[in-house]
């Protein structure tokens, strides 16, 4: 974080030395839970700092919006959007959503309250009632974490036949799940940009996001590739997921568009971030 005394320290210097500063961080409105005090201290500490820095390296459309909110000077803002290498996760195989087949759902991070797999499981029980809902459907949670035991009691306790919870994997194994899944879903209460949003659309997934995770600002496009849902909200999450579920013949093209819209978030952008950046510091 920018706010770290070290790097505080490292800023100060740096412009004491002449030497350029660049800053890459992850905030947004939504990363923390902020009060009315710490938005006005963020607003005060940008003002003061904002001196000691010559460019600020924005993720994403939400940290973009966050650095104009507190005062920054848009000249100062260049994009180096927040990316996987795509090619790693993309593997060439097709998968067709036949009548008779499950939809394969994934969710995929720490066990803990902040990543809201609890609200995922919330829904299914709300989806229950559905006819078939629970035979034509499969969800794979995959991770470990402090709520682990207390989720699968709970998956138990209300018969959750169709979720299946698997321990965390590395990168390898876990992209041979999303080439498997259908529809990735973020559920994270807090996340300020969410990477395996990235990956899952690598591998071709359709994506359901919290709407205030950072990623899903740029990267999950309504009824294109998916849908958001209202932040820490099961019921609405339930819906999202019907949606999918009663629209079958759209995943196919949700899928096909994620990674449309996912090729655009490569390490080229990147790079030509940084160009940009550069270019800007030397005028």
């Amino acid at each position: 974080g920018i706010k770290n005394w070290y790097n505080i320290c490292i800023i100060v210097l740096s412009k004491f030395f002449k030497k350029k500063v660049f800053i890459r961080d992850e905030a947004h409105q939504f990363s923390k839970n902020r009060t009315i005090l710490n938005n006005f201290l963020n607003y005060l500490f940008y003002q003061f700092f904002d001196k000691f820095i010559d460019i600020y390296l924005a993720i994403g459309t939400a940290n973009k919006k966050y650095y104009i909110r507190n005062n920054v000077n848009r000249k100062k803002i260049i994009t180096v959007p927040y990316t996987v290498n795509n090619k790693f996760f993309y593997k060439k195989i097709k998968k067709k959503i036949k009548k008779n087949k499950k939809i394969v759902f994934i969710f995929a991070a720490k066990l803990t309250y902040q990543k809201g797999a609890d609200l995922l499981l919330e829904s299914v029980i709300l989806l229950k009632k559905y006819r078939n809902f629970s035979l034509n459907t499969e969800f794979l949670i995959i991770g470990d974490g402090e709520m682990k035991t207390q989720l699968i009691q709970f998956s138990k306790e209300n018969n959750l036949n169709n979720v299946r919870f698997y321990s965390f994997q590395n990168q390898k194994n876990l992209s041979k799940f999303y080439q498997n899944s259908d529809v990735f879903i973020m559920s994270s209460r807090i996340e300020p940009w969410g990477l395996t949003v990235n990956e899952a659309m690598s591998a071709e997934n359709a994506i359901i996001s919290s709407n205030q995770v950072g990623s899903a600002y740029d990267l999950v496009k309504k009824n294109i590739n998916g849908f958001t849902f209202k932040n820490n909200d099961s019921q609405d999450l339930a819906k999202k997921i019907l949606l999918i579920y009663k629209n079958k013949g759209k995943i196919k093209k949700f899928k096909s568009n994620s990674l449309k819209i996912i090729s655009r978030w490569e390490f080229k952008q990147c790079y030509k971030g940084l160009q940009k950046a550069i270019r800007r510091v030397q005028v």
